[in-house]
């Protein structure tokens, strides 16, 4: 995963989705202990090099499951003129029921 291009961007801007990618390790419970730090190193300078900010969220912490594995893959990342044009806006997790 190569650096987004985005520097110098003053436009307010969004990116919502499931980034298959954690940011910390408070993103993760459970599973094998042996983790892979590349793809998270990536996505964090990503976000760092852009000047993102994590949305938040209100509802279940993680939004992907496998076994005794969850993780938050799902995230709103915006930059900080986003968030000063739309500063009631808010993110939901939704449960899920298997």
């Amino acid at each position: 995963m190569g650096l987004l291009k985005c520097s110098g961007m003053t436009s307010p801007w969004v990116i919502i989705g499931d980034f298959n990618a954690i940011l910390d390790d408070q993103d993760r419970q459970g599973g094998s202990s042996h983790l892979s730090t590349i793809g998270r190193r990536a996505f964090h300078e990503n976000v760092e090099w852009c000047g993102l900010l994590d949305g938040g969220h209100k509802g279940p912490k993680f939004t992907w499951q496998r076994g005794n594995l969850q993780e938050r893959l799902d995230r709103v990342l915006m930059n900080e003129a986003w968030r000063l044009r739309f500063p009631r806006a808010k993110v939901s997790h939704l449960f899920f029921y298997k």
